[in-house]
C-alpha cells in the first residue's frame, strides 16, 4: 500500500529519523492532534514533533535519535518519508527482531524493511514478549549470545 498524508496514520509502522527542532520551528503545523503532535507535510514525507514516540494511537511510530541513544522527552522532531510507512497488523507475522551488534540493545523491525533478510517473523504481542525476555537478560548482565539467539530463533 501507498502511504500519505490522507492515510499514513492508519494502523501503521514508521521509524522517523530525528532532525533539528528547527526545521520547523517556522512551519505552521499541517495537522495538530489532540495530544499535541504536531504534523508538518512534504511532497517526499512528514515531520513530526511530538514529546512522545512508540505506540501513536493505532500505529507504532519509533524515533531515532540523531546520538543513536536518547531524543528530547520535552520534544523532538522526525521526519519519514512516504515510503518508511509499513501496514500495522496485531495478528500477522510482519515483525522481527534485531540485536546490536555489541548486544546492548534489541529493536524490532517491518518485515518490509529493507534490511529484513531471514529472520524469523513474529506477531506484535510475539515480539514484545521475546523483546522483553532478552532486554531483561542484558540488564541482568546475562547478555550471552547463545540465550539472545536460542530467543531469537525460537
Amino acid at each position: 500500500m501507498q502511504y500519505g498524508r490522507h492515510n499514513f496514520h492508519r494502523n501503521t509502522f514508521c521509524i522517523f529519523r530525528q532532525v533539528e527542532n528547527s526545521v520547523v520551528s517556522d512551519l505552521k503545523p499541517d495537522h495538530v492532534s489532540r495530544s499535541g503532535s504536531r504534523y508538518y507535510f512534504t511532497n517526499d514525507g512528514v515531520y513530526r514533533f511530538s514529546t512522545h514516540w512508540g505506540r501513536a494511537a493505532k500505529c507504532k511510530w519509533r524515533l531515532t535519535a540523531a546520538d543513536g541513544k536518547s531524543y528530547d522527552r520535552k520534544g523532538s522532531v522526525g521526519f519519514a518519508r512516504w515510503h518508511d510507512f509499513f501496514r500495522d497488523d496485531d495478528h500477522s507475522k510482519i515483525y522481527w527482531i534485531k540485536v546490536s551488534d555489541d548486544g546492548n540493545s534489541a529493536q524490532y523491525f517491518h518485515k518490509d524493511d529493507p534490511e529484513y533478510k531471514d529472520a524469523v517473523l513474529r506477531t506484535s504481542q510475539d515480539t514484545i514478549r521475546i523483546i522483553r525476555k532478552i532486554r531483561s537478560l542484558m540488564n541482568k548482565g546475562e547478555n550471552s549470545l547463545f540465550q539472545i539467539n536460542r530467543l531469537l530463533l525460537a
